[in-house]
């Protein structure tokens, strides 16, 4: 089986860490979470992720984690559609860290 190159909403490819950025969500990936579900998958819109995995289907996946009251974690995984990420160029991400850090 051909593998299958995924591209972000301007055609650009991803792969298996890239960082993208979540500029939408589908309301079909929202339909049938549990409401806080739905908050914290909607609270990943504009945030930047390192793809983790690419599917058999060629959908990355992209992870985020939660605190949630002490000692207690809770994480959701996303996967991704062209027109729902935009790949981050990774010098721009580089020079937003560093940015960060000082």
């Amino acid at each position: 089986m051909k593998a299958i190159k995924p591209r972000d909403r301007f055609g650009k490819v991803v792969s298996v860490g890239d960082r993208v950025r979540v500029v939408t969500v589908t309301q079909k990936t929202l339909e049938g979470l549990p409401l806080d579900e739905q908050d914290r998958v909607r609270s990943m819109i504009g945030e930047i992720f390192k793809v983790y995995e690419i599917d058999n289907w060629g959908y990355p996946w992209v992870e985020k984690w939660w605190d949630d009251g002490p000692g207690y974690k809770v994480s959701h995984s996303l996967s991704l559609l062209s027109d729902e990420m935009e790949r981050v160029d990774p010098a721009v991400f580089a020079s937003r860290r560093k940015g960060k850090q000082k």
